[in-house]
């Protein structure tokens, strides 16, 4: 029995419980029409209202996330995917929306490491080997942008 002990508790907190779900059953898969049709902004706007009932929900965030870093904010997918990873660190797809999102941020080297995380998990995921070469890429590039300060000295003397 709920506070009072009444059977009127219980009641009430069966009924909630039924109108919570109802409205994360419709939220979600508005969401995803959403983001399917890349109204990208709606779709946050649905997952968020969908995590309000249901927080603990990974997927919700993870969508999100997705969303998110397809809508170039990429510290909010970033902050959304590590709230995926903290409530289950194992979890593939959180690990690589927080890949996307750090390449983003262009913290490549990071990036790179998650992608590398998703790997150990699945060896077979091709998008995380790919999107891992493309950060040792960037990685390489920015690199070679940067001048070395040996060469700095050197051009000096």
């Amino acid at each position: 029995m709920l506070s009072s002990g009444t059977k009127y508790d219980h009641f009430d907190f069966v009924f909630g419980r039924r109108e919570l779900l109802e409205e994360v059953n419709v939220s979600v898969p508005r969401g995803n029409k959403w983001a399917h049709d890349g109204r990208y902004d709606l779709a946050v706007d649905c997952f968020t209202q969908a995590i309000q009932y249901n927080p603990t929900e990974i997927k919700l965030f993870g969508n999100r996330a997705f969303c998110l870093e397809k809508m170039q904010e990429y510290e909010k997918a970033l902050a959304d995917a590590e709230l995926c990873l903290n409530m289950s660190p194992g979890w593939i797809k959180g690990l690589f929306r927080k890949g996307r999102a750090l390449a983003g941020l262009k913290r490549y080297e990071e990036a790179a490491h998650a992608f590398q995380g998703v790997l150990k998990l699945d060896a077979s995921c091709a998008e995380a080997a790919q999107e891992m070469m493309r950060m040792q890429i960037l990685q390489l590039m920015v690199s070679q942008r940067r001048p070395r300060t040996n060469q700095v000295k050197a051009a000096n003397l």
